[in-house]
Parts: structure tokens; sequence; C-alpha cells
């Protein structure tokens, strides 16, 4: 591994919060290659936000899920944020 595709690593890890996607990041070139990350499954599901709460983190806040299903979110939209994988899913309020 070069000390080109060493930076590029800890570049993308330290500053993007990402990977890349082979073993290195640039070709013979040097060039890098482009890293992208999927969208959140949520933003696929509409209304989300009507089912969502906001979960204070001390500093900053996140969306979470609350226990209960609100009065004007959608089934679908309940059903659908409760059945995505642990690695998708807002965190509980």
């Amino acid at each position: 591994m070069s000390y080109f595709s060493i930076f590029c690593f800890v570049f993308l890890l330290l500053r993007l919060n990402a990977l890349p996607t082979t073993g290195d990041c640039g070709d013979k070139n040097g060039t890098i290659r482009t890293v992208r990350a999927l969208p959140p499954k949520y933003l696929q599901i509409r209304d989300y936000r009507k089912c969502t709460g906001i979960k204070d983190a001390g500093g900053w806040a996140s969306l979470c899920l609350p226990s209960r299903q609100k009065a004007f979110c959608p089934d679908i939209a309940w059903n659908a944020l409760n059945s995505l994988g642990e690695n998708d899913r807002f965190p509980f309020c």
C-alpha cells in the first residue's frame, strides 16, 4: 500500500466517516475514486416525521421513535419504521 493510499484511507475514515469501496483509494495515476454512502432507509418512508420524536443528547438533538404511535402518525409509516433493521432504525425516545 502506498503512502498516498494510506493518506487517502485515513482522510476518508476521519474526515468523511467513510471507508473506500476497494483496497485502496486511487488508481495507478493517483486519481481518487468516489466513495458514496447510501441514504438512510427511513427517508423512503412517507410521513416518517409525523411518527418521530426528538431526543436531547446534551448539546445536540436527534430524531427518535416513541414507544407509542402518535395520533397523527399513519399506520403504514409506523409499521415501516418499526420494521427497519437494527442499523437503520431510530433509537427509542
